[in-house]
């Protein structure tokens, strides 16, 4: 492997990381709170692809603002704003690693890290979190509680991510929910992963 493909590779590897990392959900979760979103699939559907959208190069830091417009009924103001938060909380960390997103960050008035010009677009895949929340709606895989939810997606994308191990993920599946687990059947929890 050439060094250029070596440092391409470290590249993508970074941005899974940031991208897999539960701190994430924690981060849009609370955006959520502070811009007083109502809770639910709309809001979920709108916000969490955004970042594996932004990586892959299908959607543009600029284009926040309308897409939140459109896919919440926000104000253009109020859009904005979300945007700008989005953008400063989660965008502006992503910019240091994919070039691309830190240029794209001053049409929205962010300063951006510094890159290096020389990495090109590292990111064709999709990261854990999105390929778990795709595989979900796909089979339509739903708990009934929201928080329930967002707790098994996160779970799942950990497991994938192989930041747990089956055994571990398998633990917090199958733990009654008093105990902090998702109270899920043995036997199905492990033919799910």
């Amino acid at each position: 492997m050439s060094e250029d493909a070596k440092i391409k590779s470290a590249a993508a590897d970074a941005v899974y990381d940031f991208l897999d990392d539960s701190k994430r959900l924690d981060d849009i979760d609370a955006l959520v709170l502070r811009h007083a979103l109502p809770p639910g699939k709309r809001m979920q559907e709108a916000l969490d692809p955004v970042l594996d959208l932004i990586a892959q190069g299908k959607l543009k830091p600029e284009d926040l603002p309308k897409r939140f417009e459109e896919k919440l009924g926000l104000s253009p103001e109020a859009a904005r704003k979300l945007a700008l938060d989005f953008a400063s909380v989660l965008l502006v960390p992503l910019s240091s690693m994919l070039p691309e997103v830190g240029r794209a960050l001053g049409a929205l008035g962010i300063e951006r890290l510094s890159a290096p010009a020389s990495l090109e677009h590292p990111v064709q895949a999709v990261s854990a979190n999105a390929f778990v929340h795709g595989e979900l709606e796909k089979y339509k895989l739903e708990l009934p509680e929201e928080h329930l939810q967002k707790k098994f997606e996160r779970s799942l994308s950990e497991f994938v991510a192989k930041r747990k191990t089956r055994e571990e993920t398998l633990e917090t599946l199958t733990r009654p929910r008093k105990v902090g687990g998702l109270g899920l059947d043995v036997y199905a929890s492990a033919r799910l992963l």
